[in-house]
């Protein structure tokens, strides 16, 4: 069985759709979609993916009854240009957003002419929700989830503005939401996808939950099962707690689809944006080497090694997703056309070619390549990364990567 359960059936060197591919997307009813996004999550950070410290069991149960993918690929190193190929299905190396903002709204802004999956899958009347960290666009401006096809937004606008998980206040839709002195803004959202999807629906829906954890700061409201590990640094505690606390969540919104007999109409997908970060005030990679948050891999976020891009991703639909595991090659821009391919919609010209429930790795030998980069005053680098390997120009004198001069250091992939 290949990716979401079918069949890999190929006929005069075209992969077929599946009668199984029919029922989910051309019965009366179109499958429910929700997608978990973490943030600075490390490939290694979850129990099912090598993770010994830190409990993960229902995300470990998910994998158990879904599909782990474990060459799946992040939009980019960092959270702006992840998140726009997340939502845009376009690649770094041809999406609007290049790199985090820096503090100009201007460079994390989408434009009016960018299309978001939100947008596409509205055509084929579902309903659309955004809950937690965006990132693409602030309020009033045209990259806000609201002008980008999302019915209903709660959560943070900006980057910055999801770097305090005690705000006063939230953006929901074109207002503010106030919240309570002391409220966890990750409970928040996690009670928002509750009501979401316990509620009925009369249509198909599109729920796109982006938390904001594991990204620092570390100070989530206790700590857990970790409170008596007192020979662990306590910011080792705070992250671990934090991501145990992200688990139950998770956990608890996909027993609300179990209990209601929801779960195989709708397909869950779990990923995370970019590689682990170091806690930002104890020094590089602390973190990553105190819980190996990027499991056998080299690099952290910012990093164009394997530790900066590659991320877990969890696919799960009871009945329709066959449990396994995977070592397809995808990445978030393949993403957009799985969707609208299971919405009954035609991706934008502009997204890439093949939805992940029509890829075989015959023809995926034939997808372009993808480009990650990242850059600052100091250093740049970038990734070309094709099916069997890739290969990372690093440059420290100038924000050209592939200037002369930089050093090229070659991996497989097979």
């Amino acid at each position: 069985m290949n990716l979401l359960g079918l069949s890999r059936i190929v006929k005069c060197g075209v992969l077929l759709l599946t009668v199984l591919l029919a029922g989910v997307c051309s019965g009366d009813e179109h499958v429910n979609l929700i997608y978990i996004l973490a943030d600075d999550l490390g490939y290694g950070d979850l129990g099912c993916y090598g993770q010994q410290k830190i409990q993960t069991p229902h995300l470990d149960r998910m994998a158990a009854e879904g599909l782990t993918f474990t060459r799946h690929y992040a939009g980019g190193p960092v959270c702006g240009p992840s998140r726009a190929c997340l939502m845009t299905g376009q690649s770094q190396s041809i999406g609007y957003i290049k790199g985090n903002p820096g503090g100009n709204w201007r460079r994390e802004n989408l434009r009016d002419e960018d299309i978001t999956i939100a947008e596409k899958i509205r055509e084929a009347g579902y309903q659309t929700a955004c809950f937690g960290k965006w990132g693409l666009g602030p309020q009033r401006k045209s990259g806000y989830p609201t002008r980008q096809g999302f019915d209903r937004f709660v959560g943070y606008d900006t980057h910055v503005a999801a770097h305090n998980y005690y705000p006063k206040t939230l953006c929901e839709d074109e207002g503010k939401m106030q919240l309570a002195p002391g409220q966890y803004s990750h409970d928040v959202f996690a009670n928002l996808a509750l009501e979401y999807v316990a509620r009925d629906h009369n249509q198909p829906y599109f729920l796109y939950l982006a938390y904001t954890i594991p990204h620092a700061p570390y100070n989530p409201p206790d700590l857990g099962p970790y409170a008596d590990k007192t020979s662990w640094p306590n910011h080792a505690r705070e992250y671990a707690a934090m991501i145990t606390r992200m688990d139950s969540d998770i956990g608890k919104l996909l027993d609300v689809l179990r209990t209601t007999g929801r779960a195989s109409n709708t397909l869950v997908i779990f990923s995370g944006d970019n590689g682990p970060q170091s806690n930002y005030e104890k020094g590089p990679n602390t973190m990553t080497k105190f819980f190996d948050s990027n499991g056998p891999l080299r690099g952290i976020k910012r990093d164009v090694f394997e530790g900066g891009v590659r991320v877990p991703m969890i696919a799960w639909q009871p009945g329709v997703v066959s449990p396994g595991r995977s070592d397809h090659v995808s990445g978030f821009q393949d993403i957009m056309p799985t969707y609208c391919e299971l919405a009954g919609v035609d991706p934008p010209a502009a997204s890439m070619v093949f939805p992940l429930c029509q890829h075989s790795m015959a023809r995926q030998n034939g997808r372009n390549l993808t480009i990650f980069s990242t850059g600052n005053s100091s250093t740049c680098s970038a990734t070309v990364r094709g099916l069997h390997g890739k290969a990372c120009w690093m440059s420290p004198t100038t924000s050209r990567p592939f200037a002369k001069g930089a050093q090229a250091h070659l991996h497989s992939m097979s």
